[in-house]
């Protein structure tokens, strides 16, 4: 969980192995907190990178369930960064369930 008004909100996830990153699935479960509207997905094969590759960006819908993107141009990455842009809702805090 993060303050809704923090200005960055972004994570970085380092996988065991390389993978052909074509869908991404987001949840928040949490009844009291906001939920993710607008984010990007980045990828990279090595971290620290000078310049993640931008994977796609996508808008979610203001629900509890798990949501699907299709990343428009698939790539083979180790290390994916997530940018939140926007949120959905006015709770104090917003969270990210899976991913």
């Amino acid at each position: 969980m993060t303050e809704r008004d923090t200005k960055k909100k972004w994570l970085t996830l380092a996988l065991t192995q390389e993978i052909h990153l074509d869908t991404v699935v987001l949840a928040n479960f949490e009844l009291y907190s906001s939920s993710v509207r607008r984010f990007q997905v980045l990828g990279s094969q090595m971290y620290p990178c000078q310049q993640w590759a931008l994977l796609g960006e996508f808008e979610g819908n203001d629900t509890n369930a798990e949501q699907v993107f299709h990343l428009p141009q698939p790539l083979y990455v180790r290390f994916l960064k997530m940018r939140f842009l926007t949120h959905h809702g006015n709770e104090h805090y917003w969270s990210l369930s899976p991913v």
